[in-house]
């Protein structure tokens, strides 16, 4: 037993060695994630050749393990010479040079758990092991969070987006992938915070969704690689391994992936600051939503629909008419910390919901630190269902639940309460 013990605590030192070369793993959706998936990770210099190994979460041996090679294999200096800070708020500069990586898994079995791990090219384990499970179930369900700006020098706005989403799954312990609607680290260019949030265990036990925040295009203080004042979609894309879908420039920003009967769409804000980005936005996604077949289609950005303390048009009025013409049954934000949910609306009128109209939803913020007063309402009266927040620890996130019939989207706060509920019938056969 002793012997054992020491063999045991052995190869759980060597792991532990090897994880800290590689890192940042993740798994995000391919474009049918019935079928395939996509995987993400960051290797130090000295492991040029790492793969994907991955089998059914029921093979407790991984005798039936297969590897893929990465697709994506590039030397990445995106986050390196970056101006920074760490835990006690010190200043620094952070210096990243690794080997970024992303697979596709192809050829899965629908309504199906899976597990993988990053293996080196002698097959020598490298991280811990992840999972995920495939799209098919005719009932399924998500969780929905953001805006929790993985912070180092404060750890426990981390702490507390994860705290949640145990929150949801304590609710609904099948709950399949998660959805997040940007903002998820304070500075995109600080690749210590992706690196610190994907350690987390809630990374390795679902698919990840993601979209790009205007926190996770941004650099501290405005140095990092060539753009505006630091700016770049670079620090969010090299972070993901996201499907290349998006219209042109936005490859692997801006893109669309199927999960059961619905089609997800997901906008980057960042490309809308002027008409022409907003315009080449709104076509990409009336091709997309024309071509790609879905039940239910959804449509996700980071900036909110309705400012969050007044309620004024914010997003809504750019997007509302795109909206209308391409039947758009549930459109998803962030940014403004406070929650927002209208009624279905359609051409500018509220409706039942039964054949017409987009139900606008906002999320809060979920790291217990920078939530807002929910204010009073003065403008959309009409429109907004439910306006919500617990100001600055504000503390929330969304299940959203899906069958044939309908989609069900429910808020509910750090312990569990239900604060409000929205059912979305299905409009298409």
């Amino acid at each position: 037993m002793k012997r054992f013990y020491l063999i045991a605590l052995c190869l759980a030192a060597a792991l532990s060695l090897a994880a800290q070369q590689v890192y940042s793993v993740v798994t995000c959706p391919a474009q049918n994630t019935a079928t395939a998936m996509q995987v993400s990770w960051g290797a130090d210099s000295a492991l040029a050749s790492t793969w994907v190994e991955y089998t059914l979460a029921t093979d407790a041996s991984w005798a039936r393990a297969k590897r893929v090679a990465p697709q994506q294999h590039q030397w990445c200096t995106t986050y390196d010479g970056i101006y920074s800070a760490q835990p006690g708020q010190k200043e620094m500069w952070e210096h990243h040079r690794f080997w970024k990586n992303g697979a596709r898994l192809t050829g899965l079995k629908r309504d199906t758990p899976y597990k993988y791990r990053i293996v080196a090219h002698d097959g020598t384990p490298m991280s811990q092991v992840h999972h995920f499970k495939t799209s098919g179930a005719r009932h399924w369900s998500a969780c929905i969070i953001s805006d929790f700006h993985t912070w180092t020098p404060l750890p426990g706005r981390l702490a507390a987006a994860m705290a949640m989403v145990d929150t949801v799954r304590a609710v609904d312990p099948s709950v399949d992938w998660v959805l997040s609607l940007g903002d998820v680290v304070a500075w995109g260019a600080s690749y210590s915070y992706w690196q610190r949030m994907y350690a987390e265990p809630n990374f390795a036990r679902y698919m990840w969704a993601g979209l790009e925040g205007n926190h996770d295009h941004m650099s501290r203080r405005g140095q990092g690689v060539a753009g505006a004042g630091g700016l770049s979609d670079a620090y969010f894309r090299d972070a993901h391994y996201l499907p290349p879908n998006g219209y042109a420039g936005q490859e692997g920003v801006c893109y669309y992936f199927h999960y059961g009967d619905a089609l997800f769409v997901m906008l980057n804000n960042e490309a809308m600051h002027d008409e022409a980005g907003r315009e080449q936005a709104k076509a990409w996604l009336k091709r997309v939503a024309k071509r790609e077949k879905h039940k239910y289609l959804v449509v996700c950005m980071h900036y909110e629909w309705f400012d969050g303390p007044t309620g004024k048009p914010f997003m809504y009025d750019w997007f509302h008419d795109t909206f209308d013409a391409c039947g758009v049954d549930l459109a998803l934000a962030g940014n403004s910390h406070i929650y927002n949910r209208s009624h279905a609306i359609y051409q500018g009128r509220v409706t039942d919901g039964t054949r017409r109209g987009t139900v606008y939803i906002q999320s809060t913020s979920s790291d217990n630190g920078r939530g807002r007063d929910a204010g009073t309402l003065t403008h959309s009266l009409d429109f907004i269902a439910r306006h919500w927040s617990e100001g600055t620890h504000t503390v929330s996130a969304m299940l959203l639940d899906v069958d044939p019939r309908r989609m069900t989207v429910t808020l509910y706060d750090r312990t569990g309460r239900l604060i409000d509920q929205a059912t979305i019938p299905a409009k298409r056969k």
